[in-house]
């Protein structure tokens, strides 16, 4: 019951008789992302590929061998290419999306029972945006890095009161990304590596530190290099 997992398919089953499938068909699932919330709960979303192209959110809930979905909510106006999910307690995401040529927002999503309270949206990036990655600090805030208008590789920390989100002021990072990635390290750090599209994709981290409610500066002047030559693929944990 602990652990959940979404896959892009042509459908998801929604009630189990044997722990393991659910039974309602929702179409076309692209672009799937999961957030745990407690033992026995978590959010998982997804673009509805075969329809409106929105990002859609339910809650999941495990118990022994049965699972129960809520309902299906829109969580975006518009079509997604990216989903991002994050923990912040054990009712409350962050949930962030790259729209279709038109920037990154991200909103806090509460899970009420089996019902899902939206807050308001708020633009991250007007510019056209890629690789979305979030970490989760401590104290409501998560740090969240992107690749903004192809060229500058930005990190800003998001701080959600109750279902509020506020943004600290964008840190641009040296390089372009071919691939970026975020991870907590402490309370107030994270790592954040980049490959290095205009540096034949060697990938180089930088270590993060948020300070007060929306703070965030780089720890010292040059980042590490890690690998030995083209990295394509980024992962951190």
């Amino acid at each position: 019951p602990a652990a959940f997992s979404c896959i892009s398919a042509s459908s998801w089953d929604q009630t189990a008789e044997r722990g393991d499938v659910l039974s309602e068909s929702l179409g076309l699932a692209w672009h799937t992302a999961v957030a745990r919330l407690d033992s026995s709960k978590a959010l998982a979303c997804h673009q509805d590929a075969s329809g409106s192209l929105r990002a859609r959110c339910a809650v999941v809930v495990a118990s022994a061998t049965t699972l129960r979905q809520g309902a299906l909510a829109d969580v975006t106006a518009g079509e997604v290419q990216a989903i991002v999910l994050e923990q912040i307690s054990t009712d409350m995401v962050f949930a962030c999306f790259r729209h279709a040529g038109a920037g990154a927002s991200c909103r806090v999503i509460q899970v009420m029972g089996l019902d899902l309270v939206q807050g308001i949206s708020v633009t991250v990036s007007a510019d056209l945006t890629y690789h979305l990655s979030l970490a989760y600090l401590s104290d409501n805030r998560s740090v969240l890095c992107y690749q903004s208008n192809i060229v500058a590789c930005k990190c800003r920390v998001i701080h959600a009161a109750g279902i509020v989100i506020s943004l600290g002021t964008e840190l641009t990072l040296p390089g372009t990304a071919a691939a970026l990635v975020v991870a907590p390290l402490t309370a107030d750090q994270a790592v954040a590596c980049i490959s290095d599209s205009a540096k034949m994709r060697y990938a180089t981290c930088y270590v993060l530190e948020a300070s007060g409610l929306t703070g965030l500066a780089r720890v010292g002047s040059t980042g590490l290099k890690v690998g030995l030559g083209e990295v394509a693929y980024l992962a951190a944990a």
